[in-house]
Order: structure tokens, then sequence, then C-alpha cells
């Protein structure tokens, strides 16, 4: 939700609030200038818009980088509990801002998307997770059904969020006509849609997540509990040397251990511009069971 309203009013917020409506008093066309200037330049409501949006995309990418370090060391429902709050109350201060701070606003946007961007890869992070745990429990792997069932309601959600947008905004009489005027009440809709609506949702998130019992410690346990049980390999190759050939077993992250059979190989090859041949030589596996 705090996604999708965030984004999906990013327009309508630049052209209706930030921006002044007016007539053009030589055409007569009507234009919605923005009041204030970011570092004396005075922007578009098109170029404000895609600015918050450009730099929200990038701003993601770089939070999600940054919170490996917290997710670490605290542990991923902590961190994730502290990304929702900090974005809800940047997401309220949208609310006290005068339209004619340009930067400020530029700068709260920024540093909401800082926040609540990486929460999404915890999430995901979370959901491997339940799945780890679901293992451990029932003794079976329910990795895709509980992926797919995320990834479902994370469609859902998508489709009711920009759904209650519109149904929020159209009883605060929001006319949806091109270039319309907005009452007063429409605007102050938006404002609070800014602002308070996400914030409201996060805090009833925030109360969910908080009962959510896969800690760090616990799922330390569960993982360590998991690799006895299928007796894990360390990554990498073990072999033995059978005269032109090697069995080996290959290990990746939790599956059972593979049987894998090389045989030697040569080939002829040229470089790229086909003037002289080199030979290759290397392994190619040519059986390998489960």
């Amino acid at each position: 939700f705090f996604v999708f309203v965030h984004t999906g009013l990013t327009t309508s917020y630049a052209k209706y609030y930030l921006a002044d409506f007016s007539v053009d008093p030589i055409s007569g066309e009507e234009v919605f200038k923005v009041s204030g200037t970011f570092f004396g330049i005075q922007m578009s409501w098109e170029l404000l818009s895609s600015l918050f949006l450009t730099s929200a995309t990038l701003v993601t990418l770089i939070g999600t980088f940054l919170i490996k370090g917290a997710v670490a060391k605290f542990g991923k429902k902590p961190t994730w509990i502290a990304c929702f709050v900090l974005a809800s109350i940047l997401s309220i201060a949208f609310l006290f801002v005068d339209k004619t701070s340009i930067g400020t606003i530029i700068i709260l946007n920024i540093l909401f998307t800082l926040c609540i961007g990486p929460s999404g890869y915890i999430m995901w992070s979370m959901y491997a997770d339940v799945a780890d745990y679901s293992e451990y429990k029932d003794g079976t792997a329910s990795t895709g059904l509980i992926f797919s069932s995320a990834s479902m309601a994370q469609k859902f959600g998508g489709a009711f969020g920009g759904s209650a947008v519109m149904w929020l905004l159209a009883a605060f009489g929001y006319n949806t006509v091109a270039g319309a005027v907005q009452t007063d009440t429409a605007i102050l809709g938006l404002r609070i849609l800014m602002s308070w609506g996400p914030a409201l949702v996060a805090a009833l998130s925030i109360l969910v997540v908080w009962f959510y019992p896969l800690t760090k410690q616990k799922m330390e346990g569960v993982q360590a509990e998991l690799a006895a049980k299928l007796r894990i390999l360390p990554a990498g190759f073990h072999h033995t040397d059978v005269g032109n050939k090697r069995t080996g077993l290959i290990e990746a992250r939790q599956l059972h251990a593979v049987l894998v059979r090389f045989q030697l190989f040569k080939q002829r090859a040229r470089d790229l511009l086909g003037r002289r041949a080199v030979h290759i030589a290397g392994e190619a596996a040519v059986d390998i069971r489960v």
C-alpha cells in the first residue's frame, strides 16, 4: 500500500498540490506552475514528478545494498519494523511541509524511499525463512508453495492498493477529467493519502509483524538442524581420481549430495578473428545422479 499510494499519487500530488493553477493571459491555456524552486531552479510539475519517481528507484537500489549490514546485526524482523516506523514518520511529515519548500519535499521523498524501499528485500528474505521453518517442522519442502502464495498476495495487494486510492480520492471529490481544477477538499484528500493514509496501514503491518516468531537466533538453530538432517557437505568439489574419470560430490545450499562423473575432453578452436588454432582441454559431466 505504501508503494502503490506514493507512486500512484505522485503525478497528481505534483500537479494539483505543488503546482498552482492559472490561465496564460496570451494563449488562454490552462497552466499548472510549481510555486517553489529547487536550488534556484524553476521546475515544472512534470519534471518534479519524474524526479520523484526516478530518484525513488535509484534510492531503493542504494538502500537495499546498505540495509544488509543492519539485517546481519539486528535481524530481519527488527530491521523491517524500524524501516516501517521511520517511513511512517517521514510520510506524515509530508502533510506539514509548505508546498513552496520544494527542496524539503524532495529530500523527504528520498529519505522516505530510502527507508521503505529495502523493506521489500527483507520481506522476501523472511519468506525464505518461513520455507526453511516449514521444512524443519514438517519434514517436507514447501518453498514453491510459499513463494507462489507470497507472489499472489503481492498481486492482490497491488490491485487492492491501486483501487483503494481511487475509491478514497472519489470520496474526497477528486475530478478525474483531464486538466480539471480540483477543489480544496480534493487537494486535502491528496495530502492525507500521501501522509496519514500509508502511515495508518503501516501501523497495522507493524502490529502483524510484531508477532512474527522467526527471530535471528531461532532461524540460526533451524538452519543448523536442517544442515545436520540433510548431511550437507561444505560447498565445493569432493572427488577421487579413477583413471581418466573422476567421481565427485557437488553441494549447493540445502540440496542432497549429487553424484557426478566427469570425462576428459579435448577440442580445437580458433580465436575471434579465426587466425590461429588453440587446444582446449577440460572435463564434461557425463552422468549425474541425485
